[in-house]
């Protein structure tokens, strides 16, 4: 696998509200999605895997991503119990992304 560092991806917000990401104010246009384009077009690329943060930012990061590329087919990690991680202390949250992500035995 190839992968884009973190440096070249930075969370936006579709509602053009510039999120706060320390002291850096991060916005859409800093996620140089033309460059990632570029790439995708120089490399004949099928399938882009973004690893983001389990939160409201980077699901909308996710989403932006995914609409910027248009065809090319956009998959995450997937999100839900980590190894060795105990039911008792796991949020609701977590627990519904990992009963979406199931897989069958």
């Amino acid at each position: 696998l190839d992968a884009i560092g973190p440096d070249e991806l930075r969370i936006p917000r579709l509602n053009g509200i510039k999120c706060r990401k320390g002291l850096d104010a991060i916005g859409p246009d800093e996620l140089r999605i033309p460059r990632l384009l570029q790439r995708l077009r120089d490399e004949n690329v099928s399938e882009v895997i973004l690893a983001l943060n389990a939160t409201i930012d980077g699901q909308t990061t996710a989403h932006y991503i995914a609409d910027q590329l248009g065809n090319v087919r956009v998959s995450t990690l997937a999100q839900g119990v980590p190894i060795g991680g105990e039911l008792d202390y796991l949020d609701d949250g977590t627990i519904t992304a990992a009963l979406r992500a199931r897989k069958t035995l």
